[in-house]
């Protein structure tokens, strides 16, 4: 029995002993650490903003043996697709229908290299839209198939949503990141030691994603696919500690 429990005592005190020194190691390993260049942390910042400004475009294009008879196809479907926008409300300050282009195809050997003899002209023309009407602007892109089901040979991207002033939104929430970074570094000192002068401040890259995003980019991001948007922004501080 005394045998057992002087074995007990004497494992008591081991264990006592490690903990107290791990104590002391970590004390001094923070103390170390931080007595150069002061406590660094991260802190960051994100608010919801909503786009002001809607950018579309599409095109409509025609082919033909003859040059002039693909302009002239081009022309038709341009003036369908004008009709159309007309129709739907869209203001003729908007949209603006941009220069022609044309592409000779060439007639092709057996090795998929191109002749010099012409085989047929394609003409393009592109409708560019900029409106600050975003919800009407992305409703009017899903009712395009009505062109689509009349034979016009009309092709267009997704609507393209933009902030307003990015830079007052930087600036807010800049510094709401520099105040969450000395709230993490108040837990991370804790009792040892009390935060002193702001010694260094590092701005990051902005990041602006679709709300509930987790993607981001070492470069920085702006997601033009969705209304609503989220802005995050990141800096890294370093404090002075003192005891």
């Amino acid at each position: 029995m005394n045998a057992d429990r002087n074995r007990l005592w004497a494992a008591l005190a081991m264990g006592l002993a490690l903990v107290l020194a791990a104590a002391i190691w970590g004390r001094a390993f923070v103390q170390a650490r931080h007595a150069g260049a002061g406590l660094t942390v991260k802190g960051t910042a994100e608010t919801r903003a909503t786009s002001v400004l809607a950018v579309w475009t599409g095109s409509v294009a025609a082919q033909a043996v003859d040059r002039t008879t693909a302009v002239r196809e081009l022309e038709e479907q341009q003036k369908r697709v004008t009709t159309w926008l007309e129709s739907q409300n869209v203001p003729a300050t908007e949209w603006q229908w941009l220069p022609l282009q044309v592409r000779s195809l060439h007639r092709q050997d057996e090795y998929g290299n191109d002749r010099a003899e012409i085989e047929a002209w394609r003409v393009f023309k592109t409708l560019r839209l900029e409106s600050t009407r975003v919800k009407e602007v992305a409703a009017l892109a899903l009712r395009t198939e009505s062109l689509l089901k009349e034979g016009v040979n009309w092709a267009s991207e997704a609507p393209q949503f933009y902030l307003g002033s990015l830079d007052s939104i930087k600036l807010d929430l800049l510094g709401k990141a520099a105040a969450d970074a000395r709230s993490r570094a108040q837990i991370l000192a804790g009792g040892e030691s009390r935060l002193g002068a702001l010694v260094e401040a590092r701005q990051g890259i902005l990041q602006v994603t679709p709300p509930n995003s987790v993607e981001v980019d070492d470069y920085g991001m702006y997601s033009t696919e969705t209304i609503e948007k989220t802005v995050k922004a990141v800096v890294t501080v370093t404090f002075a500690l003192e005891p």
